[in-house]
């Protein structure tokens, strides 16, 4: 037996969500993963680091749908944004430091 400190650590390439719910919301859950299990879902994959999970949904006990979530982010300036004028922009930049600013200024969740 190797020594803790030698020893490989495997890491799975994604997360597994599992759900149990009602067979009144198949309609749902055909349709994709819920909003609530999806937002659920992004914030655990932002936690871990993880790119994907698989999120299966376990339907009134009998029929099982999964489906497959990515880590999303999306990156907008204010800048670039045509229906602000250059005034307000500048006051944005003025108010906004550190962590504000790299969130609200330069877009950056």
């Amino acid at each position: 037996m190797q020594p803790l400190s030698k020893a490989l650590v495997v890491r799975p390439s994604s997360l597994l969500e599992i759900k149990t719910r009602s067979a009144y919301q198949l309609d749902e859950w055909l349709a994709g993963v819920p909003d609530g299990p999806a937002l659920q879902t992004h914030w655990y994959l932002a936690l871990t680091g993880y790119e994907q999970a698989h999120v299966a949904a376990l339907l009134g006990g009998n029929r099982l749908v999964v489906h497959r979530v990515h880590l999303r982010s999306w990156h907008f300036r204010l800048d670039v944004n045509s229906s602000l004028s250059a005034a307000y922009i500048d006051a944005l930049r003025a108010k906004y430091v550190g962590l504000w600013r790299r969130r609200m200024i330069e877009g950056a969740w």
